[in-house]
């Protein structure tokens, strides 16, 4: 009768005789091994930056400046506004808002975080971006910071805007340095009423 347990030495001479096999066998599922951690690697490195550019976004958006002109034809409520820029839609304005006693333009940052390294330019829309700064009807200036709410008076009024239709740029930064663009076309309709010929475009650069 031949007995169905296995000796030391049946083992052996089995693994011997099939040891390339187990082998061949042992690479496969190595790489197999291999090939599934780096799958479950970047997704899991692709779930994590998805939570990180959320995370990223709303850090933005609760110190992202927003420079405008004032108007008088709308709200300049911050949580309004910041709103429909999430939206991407950018707000109308109307009638540009002017100071009392000069009658000069207001700057404001609407936004809810400081611009930093603001310029801005006031310029004819028929001048060229590479025009010398110094062309009689040009205003430009910088200034290294304008907080929230924050503004000042502008060096035009709605007396410049008569002759030529402006353009109103403004460049600056948010805490995170995150590059921002705000353009406001200006019409002018009488020496104390000026308008925005178009919606004014604002961007991340």
């Amino acid at each position: 009768m031949i007995d169905p347990t296995p000796t030391a030495n049946t083992v052996f001479e089995w693994f011997n005789k099939y040891q390339a096999v187990a082998i061949w066998l042992e690479g496969i599922a190595l790489i197999l091994i291999f090939i599934w951690d780096r799958i479950d690697a970047r997704d899991a490195q692709e779930e994590s930056n998805k939570h990180l550019l959320v995370f990223q976004e709303q850090a933005e958006a609760s110190q992202k400046p927003v420079v405008v002109l004032m108007c008088v034809a709308r709200s300049d409520e911050s949580g309004q506004v910041m709103e429909r820029l999430a939206q991407k839609h950018v707000p109308q304005a109307g009638r540009l808002a002017t100071v009392p006693t000069t009658g000069n333009f207001i700057i404001k940052n609407i936004g809810t975080g400081p611009a930093l390294n603001l310029s801005f330019d006031f310029a004819p829309i028929e001048l060229k971006p590479d025009t010398d700064d110094s062309d009689p009807r040009r205003y430009a200036r910088r200034f290294p910071y304008l907080v929230p709410r924050d503004e000042f008076v502008a060096p035009i009024s709605p007396a410049n805007v008569m002759v030529f239709d402006y353009k109103f740029t403004a460049y600056y930064e948010s805490l995170s340095g995150k590059k921002y663009l705000t353009e406001m076309v200006l019409h002018g309709r009488s020496e104390v009423t000026v308008v925005l010929r178009d919606d004014w475009i604002f961007k991340t650069l």
